[in-house]
C-alpha cells in the first residue's frame, strides 16, 4: 500500500528489495515524493555513482524500457527511501533490436502490444484514422502526442469517438493500438482496443544487483492521479506500507472450536440412549424412595420395558472391527486415487448434498418440527410403515421436503457459482450440513474396543502424511490430497490472467470439496477460508465416542446394580429429566471422555499453529492421534483398565442389555425387544448362584466386580434388574 496524505492508494509489492511494515495505523514517517517524467531510470547500473538527487524520497517512475529491479537498483543508488513505478500505454510498445543494424529501424521492426495480455478487443475496439497517430521518425511510440488521445472518458479520446459503444465495457477508459491497418480509397484506420490496466507482480531479473529500498506498481490510473497531485500540491508526501491483516486469523479460532464442539457433541450424542436410561432409572429410584416403596419386586414388576428405543431411522448400528478399518483406509485411499485421476468432483458433490439432507433430517429438522408441533397440539399420523424403513409419517414427509429443497439450494450454487465459499449461505449450510454427518455417522459406526480404534488411527495416522508430504515426490510435486481437496488443485493460469478471464478453463479450480468445515478468514483483505476436514472429526471421534459410551455405560450399570446409589441416585435433586445433570452426576470418578475431549482439542490447536510456524496446510490426524489415543492408553493404564479396553469392556453388552432389552449385539434390526435380566448376563460366570464371587475392588471410582474381563458390575453382590 502506498499511503499519502492525502489518501492511500492500494500497489502490489515487488518480490526483491526490503519487506514492507503493516499498516496498523496512520503512519507519520512520511517522505517526499519526487515525480520523475524525463527518464525512466535505466542508466547503466555499472557505471551510475551513488549520489544525493533522491536523498530520503520516494521516487514515481514510469514503467518500460529496462526491468523493474533495474529502476528500483537506480533509484537507490540515487538515495532514494523508495520507488513507485507506474504503469502507461507506451511501455506495450518496443522495437525488434535483433535487426543486422539496429540504427536503420522500419515500420515492420515495431512491436505491438499482445492481444488478451496488454489489450483486448471485444471489450472495446476503434478504427481510429492512421494520421492522427504519430510514431517518431525512429519508430519508436510518440507517448507524448499518442497518449492523451487514447485515454480518458471525455471526446478527446480518438478509440471512444470511434468506439461503437463509445467504451463502455472497457474499465481502463484507454486504448492500444494494435498491427491492423484497414485501407480504403478515402483513408487508412488502425485498429486500437481497451488496455488492461491491472495490478502487476513486481518479479526480479537474473541481475545481481542488490536492492535494499521497497518497490510496488500501481495502474496508470493511479499514475495519472499521482502526477496530477504534484501538479497541485508545491510538496507531496508518502510512505510505504504493507495492508494490515491479522497475524492470528480469528477464523483459525473458530473453525477449531467449531470442529472440537462438533466432535464432542456427536460423541456424547452417541451414548445419548444410555443417558436417558440413566435418567429413568434415578426418577424411577427417587419416585420408589418417596412413596417408601423400595422393595425389589416393586422395582422388578415396574423394570420390564426397555429404558430407550432407537431412532426407527438409525435403529442399525455397525460395530468396527479391525478388518472393517484397514478396509476404511483403503476404500478411502481407492477415492483418492479415483478423484485424482478422474477429476469428477462435481459427484462428490451430488452425493455430498444428498447424503447430508438426509442427515439434515435426523438431526436438526425432524427434532425441531417435532417439539414446535407438539407445543401446537398437533398429532402426527403415519403415512407409510415397512420393516426395511420403519415408519414415515407426515411430519417426516415435511421434514425431508425442506431439507432436500435446502440441499438442492446448496448444489445448485456448488456447481454453478464461481467462488461459491464467499457467500454466506453456501459455507453456514456447508458447515451445518458437515456437522449433522458427523452426528449420524458417530450414532451408526461404533468401537468397543482401542484395539481397533489403534489399527484405525494409526493407519489413518500414515495414511495423512503419506498423502499430504510424500505424493509430491512421487506425482511431479502435486499433492494428490491437496489437488482433491481443492478439486483438482490451484489454477494453472498465473492470476492475473485469471483477473481478466476468470472463466478460463485453466483459471478453474482452487474451490475446496464440501467434505469439511469452511470459515471465511476475518478482516484478511486476500481472502481465503480456514479449513477442517470431516475426517479429521469422525475418525478421532471414534474414540471420543467409545469413550462417552464406556462412561454412560459404567454409570448405567451401577446404578442398576444398586452398587452406585451413594454417587448417583442419592445425589440427584430436582429436575431428573436433565440428561446432562444426570449423567454428571452418575459417572464414576475418574470419566474417559472429558479427558479426551481436551486431548482433542490440544491436539487440534497444535495442528491450527503448525500452520502459521510451516505456512502450509498440516494433516491434523498427525497431531490428533498421538494426543488423543495416547490419553486413552494412558488413563486405562493408570486406572487398571488397559487391558479391558483393549479387548472391549464387557460394561457395554450389559448397559445395552439394560436400556434395550436385548442381547448384547452390535447389528441391531427392528424386531421387538426382549427384556433379559441381568441374572442371565452375569450366570456365565460361574457360582452356584451365577454370580462369581471376587472381593471388589475400585474400578474408576465405583465399587466392582472385576475379572479378567474389565469391570461388570457394581457390586458382588447382584440384585435383578427385573
Amino acid at each position: 500500500m502506498a499511503r499519502f496524505r492525502e489518501s492511500p492508494f492500494l500497489a502490489s509489492q515487488a518480490n526483491f528489495g526490503t519487506g514492507l511494515s503493516q499498516e496498523e495505523s496512520p503512519s507519520s514517517e512520511y517522505n517526499s515524493l519526487k515525480v520523475i517524467t524525463d527518464s525512466l531510470l535505466c542508466m547503466n547500473a555499472t557505471t551510475t555513482t551513488t549520489s544525493q538527487e533522491f536523498q530520503d524520497s520516494i521516487v514515481l517512475v514510469p514503467r518500460g524500457e529496462c526491468t523493474y529491479q533495474h529502476k528500483a537498483y537506480i533509484a537507490q543508488q540515487m538515495g532514494a527511501k523508495g520507488i513507485v513505478i507506474y504503469n502507461t500505454l507506451a511501455s506495450r510498445y518496443s522495437l525488434n533490436t535483433t535487426t543486422t543494424n539496429n540504427e536503420e529501424h522500419t515500420a515492420n521492426d515495431i512491436l505491438f502490444p499482445q492481444p488478451f495480455y496488454d489489450y483486448d478487443c471485444p471489450l472495446g475496439s476503434a478504427e481510429i484514422p492512421s494520421s492522427e497517430i504519430q510514431f517518431n521518425p525512429d519508430f519508436t511510440y510518440d507517448a507524448q502526442h499518442n497518449d492523451p488521445l487514447l485515454t480518458g472518458d471525455n471526446d478527446r479520446n480518438l478509440c471512444k469517438v470511434h468506439s461503437p459503444n463509445k467504451l463502455a465495457n472497457c474499465p481502463s477508459k484507454r486504448c492500444l493500438l494494435t498491427n491492423y491497418t484497414t485501407s480504403s480509397t478515402t483513408a487508412t484506420t488502425t485498429k486500437a482496443c481497451c488496455a488492461w490496466d491491472l495490478h502487476l507482480w513486481l518479479y526480479g531479473d537474473d541481475s545481481n544487483l542488490e536492492v535494499q529500498i521497497p518497490a510496488v506498481f500501481v495502474t496508470m490510473e493511479q499514475g495519472f492521479l499521482l502526477k496530477e497531485l504534484s501538479l497541485s500540491h508545491q510538496e507531496l508526501s508518502a510512505t510505504l506500507k504493507a495492508r494490515w491483516k491479522p497475524t492470528y486469523n480469528p477464523s483459525s479460532f473458530l473453525v477449531w472450536l467449531l470442529g472440537v464442539t462438533v466432535a464432542a457433541v456427536a460423541a456424547w450424542q452417541s451414548a445419548g440412549d444410555y443417558h436417558v436410561g440413566i435418567c429413568k432409572l434415578l426418577a424411577k429410584r427417587q419416585s420408589t424412595q418417596s412413596n417408601n416403596d423400595s422393595s425389589q419386586e416393586d422395582e422388578s414388576s415396574s423394570s420390564n420395558e426397555p429404558l430407550a428405543r432407537r431412532n426407527p431411522m438409525q435403529e442399525e448400528t455397525v460395530e468396527l472391527e479391525p478388518i472393517h478399518a484397514v478396509g476404511f483406509i483403503a476404500m478411502a485411499s481407492t477415492s483418492l486415487f479415483i478423484l485424482f485421476y478422474f477429476k469428477i468432483y462435481n459427484f462428490v458433490k451430488v452425493f455430498y448434498a444428498f447424503g447430508c439432507s438426509n442427515a439434515v433430517v435426523q438431526v436438526l429438522i425432524y427434532p425441531s418440527l417435532q417439539r414446535i408441533l407438539v407445543k401446537l397440539g398437533k398429532k402426527e399420523r403415519t403415512l407409510y410403515n415397512s420393516q426395511e424403513f420403519g415408519k414415515i409419517s407426515n411430519w417426516h414427509a415435511v421434514s425431508a421436503i425442506l431439507a432436500y429443497a435446502w440441499g438442492m439450494g446448496w448444489l445448485y450454487m456448488a456447481l454453478f457459482v464461481r467462488r461459491p465459499d464467499s457467500y454466506l449461505f453456501y459455507w453456514v449450510t456447508q458447515d451445518v450440513f458437515g456437522a449433522c454427518m458427523c452426528i449420524v455417522f458417530l450414532s451408526i459406526i461404533e468401537l468397543n474396543s482401542i484395539q481397533v480404534a489403534t489399527i484405525l488411527l494409526i493407519v489413518a495416522f500414515f495414511y495423512d502424511i503419506f498423502f499430504v508430504f510424500i505424493t509430491p515426490y512421487l506425482f511431479k510435486g502435486e499433492s494428490i490430497m491437496v489437488t482433491v481437496a481443492t478439486s483438482g488443485g490451484p489454477p494453472k493460469k498465473d492470476p492475473l490472467w485469471c483477473e481478466k478471464y476468470p472463466s478460463d478453463q485453466d483459471c478453474q479450480g482452487g474451490d475446496p470439496l464440501p467434505m469439511l468445515f469452511a470459515i471465511p478468514r476475518l478482516f484478511d483483505y486476500q481472502g481465503g477460508s480456514s479449513l477442517l476436514g470431516l475426517g479429521d472429526i469422525v475418525l478421532p471421534g471414534l474414540l471420543l465416542s467409545f469413550a462417552a459410551r464406556f462412561d454412560a455405560a459404567k454409570a448405567l450399570v451401577g446404578i442398576s446394580s444398586g452398587g452406585h446409589q451413594q454417587q448417583g441416585a442419592a445425589v440427584i435433586e430436582g429436575n431428573t429429566g436433565n440428561r446432562g445433570a444426570a449423567f454428571l452426576r452418575s459417572v464414576p470418578r475418574g470419566p474417559y471422555f472429558f479427558p479426551l475431549v481436551i486431548a482433542y482439542a490440544v491436539g487440534l490447536m497444535m495442528a491450527n499453529v503448525a500452520v502459521y510456524v510451516m505456512e502450509m496446510g498440516q494433516p491434523a490426524l498427525l497431531y490428533l492421534v498421538p494426543c488423543t489415543l495416547g490419553t486413552m492408553s494412558y488413563l486405562g493404564w493408570k486406572r487398571g483398565d488397559l487391558r479391558a479396553l483393549w479387548e472391549g469392556p464387557k460394561v457395554l453388552q450389559l448397559a445395552d442389555s439394560i436400556v434395550y432389552g436385548t442381547p448384547p449385539h452390535h447389528q441391531r434390526s427392528n424386531n421387538p425387544p426382549q427384556h433379559i435380566p441381568m441374572e442371565s448376563m452375569v450366570s456365565q460366570r460361574g457360582g452356584e448362584d451365577g454370580i462369581e464371587r471376587v472381593p471388589a475392588t475400585t474400578v474408576s471410582g465405583m465399587e466392582a466386580a472385576d475379572d479378567e474381563s474389565g469391570p461388570l458390575l457394581a457390586s458382588p453382590t447382584t440384585k435383578s434388574l427385573d
